[in-house]
């Protein structure tokens, strides 16, 4: 109380010692030149003698600290079984400077020296039974003698301290509900997962033993059209191309004259002949597949001379554009050419002859078996489609999965490291 004006305005501290190495510091107050600091502070000693008296020090808060005013209270008339308060006078260069108020109290048997604020607030949060034990945990004795306002003020601290003490002990409880009930909300979501991933297993190897069975099922048809495609070339349609005579060919002497026919991968030729105009009246027969396309369907034609081995002259006929016209049978000269010249033509009488009943029933068969073949591979297919969209799903589940065991594994590590 009482202090110089002109000190309040950087703000004050009071630094209490009782020898060189006991001493603390309250926290600084501005703007007053009667500072309240209300604060507490404990000294202890393995000996029972006293010191003679505490030394108070006051010092304005700037860096470094500057002293300000000084004070001493004798403590010879503090015993065992009393308290003392006490106004200590402050003076600066033999002046007065206003006062400190000093409550103080000896005990015999004094808690674990704490300079600042007590260390069970600032300790990790534990359970209730974990708890370091405060020194204030139960009611402090009072000298007789002790002033109503430290009275008041002990009671008032013990109070905050069990209010304190009680609302840590009920977030802590919460605390740990809330984890437990998280935990458990995460175990089930775990098995709700792990369940999901089996029945997504079991839907993965059905699909797999269908896809198995498509596919024998595709092999033994693929087998069984095969044969009956072999059956149906071997008794397929045929050209039956009767090689009648040549015309218009070259003054030069010739020799004798043959007619090469290619039909796809087939070649027949006539007998070679001397006669002019040559004439062959020759059949010569082809295999007509029942697949084989429009633009392979053409019949080439050469005229060779067998003296020589030279081609006279070339040709070819379309089948297709030459049946259109007179369907089944039809009689077609051929123009021949050498290079770019003309050299003469052929004529040639073509006849498509009937495929046999047997032949008919195994190719319309195979037809039949094909459509079968296209349904089945659709099938196949959709199926694999469909496993590959489980497989895709079931690595999602595994990563979500995944996912859910770090998330649990750091809960429980956090669960740890609260308790």
């Amino acid at each position: 109380r009482d202090l110089p004006p002109q000190w309040s305005v950087h703000g004050v501290v009071v630094e209490l010692a009782i020898d060189a190495n006991s001493k603390v510091c309250t926290g600084a107050i501005l703007d007053t030149s009667n500072p309240v600091f209300n604060e507490s502070f404990e000294f202890s000693s393995e000996t029972l003698e006293l010191p003679d008296s505490l030394q108070v020090v006051l010092y304005r808060d700037s860096q470094p600290p500057l002293p300000l005013a000084y004070g001493e209270l004798p403590l010879h008339t503090l015993n065992h079984h009393s308290s003392l308060e006490e106004w200590v006078p402050l003076t600066t260069n033999g002046s007065s400077a206003g006062a400190v108020l000093l409550t103080l109290r000896l005990q015999q048997e004094l808690p674990e020296p704490v300079l600042g604020a007590h260390s069970d607030w600032t300790h990790a949060i534990r359970s209730p039974a974990e708890r370091v034990p405060s020194p204030f945990a139960e009611p402090r004795a009072l000298s007789p003698d002790a002033s109503p306002s430290y009275r008041q003020h002990l009671e008032s601290s013990d109070r905050r301290f069990h209010q304190m003490s009680q609302a840590v002990d009920i977030t802590t409880g919460n605390l740990q509900a809330e984890i437990q009930r998280l935990q458990q909300k995460l175990d089930r979501q775990a098995a709700s997962e792990n369940q999901l991933v089996l029945e997504m297993e079991r839907r993965l190897q059905q699909k797999d033993a269908e896809a198995k069975e498509i596919t024998s099922r595709l092999e033994e048809e693929l087998e069984t059209a095969r044969r009956a495609v072999v059956v149906a070339k071997a008794e397929s349609d045929a050209v039956e191309v009767t090689v009648a005579e040549a015309q218009g060919l070259p003054t030069p002497a010739l020799g004798p004259l043959s007619v090469e026919l290619t039909f796809g991968s087939e070649a027949a030729a006539t007998a070679a002949v001397t006669g002019r105009p040559p004439v062959w009246n020759e059949v010569l027969s082809f295999a007509l597949p029942p697949d084989l396309p429009d633009s392979a369907a053409v019949l080439k034609v050469a005229l060779r001379d067998k003296r020589t081995g030279d081609n006279v002259g070339l040709g070819k006929l379309s089948l297709p554009a030459v049946f259109q016209k007179s369907p089944g049978r039809a009689e077609q000269w051929v123009p021949l050419h050498h290079f770019s010249a003309a050299v003469g033509r052929v004529r040639l009488r073509l006849a498509i002859t009937d495929i046999s009943a047997a032949g008919q029933a195994e190719l319309a068969s195979a037809k039949r078996r094909k459509t079968d073949l296209e349904l089945e591979l659709g099938a196949a297919e959709r199926a694999l489609s469909e496993r590959e969209a489980l497989v895709k799903q079931l690595q999602q589940q595994l990563e979500q999965g995944s996912h859910v065991s770090q998330e649990l594994g750091l809960l429980r590590a956090e669960n740890e490291e609260l308790h």
